[in-house]
């Protein structure tokens, strides 16, 4: 799968580099899995989003394991956070 490869390939990135994984939040996911079920069409986007969810979930997990570093932030948010992540791991000589 494309997870299985990303993972692979980021595992061989980072024995040599520090590795800061960004992940957008989507705020479509997050207004699906709060949504009330009213329908059958509702019901479905929220099983297919909790499936999804679980899937990124379990990536970010084994790439923590791996030691990558991971962001998780919104795309107004990204500039901000990615260069305070960055301040940080250099603050913390990781860098």
């Amino acid at each position: 799968t494309g997870a299985a490869l990303m993972l692979e390939s980021m595992g061989r990135l980072n024995q040599k580099h520090l590795i800061i994984f960004v992940v957008l939040k989507d705020p479509l996911f997050q207004d699906i899995q709060s949504a009330s079920i009213e329908d059958l069409d509702t019901v479905t986007r929220a099983v297919v989003s909790s499936g999804l969810k679980q899937q990124k979930d379990s990536v970010l997990l084994q790439l923590r394991r791996m030691g990558v570093e991971i962001l998780e932030t919104t795309a107004d948010a990204l500039f901000q956070d990615l260069t305070r992540r960055y301040l940080n791991l250099k603050r913390q000589e990781r860098i």
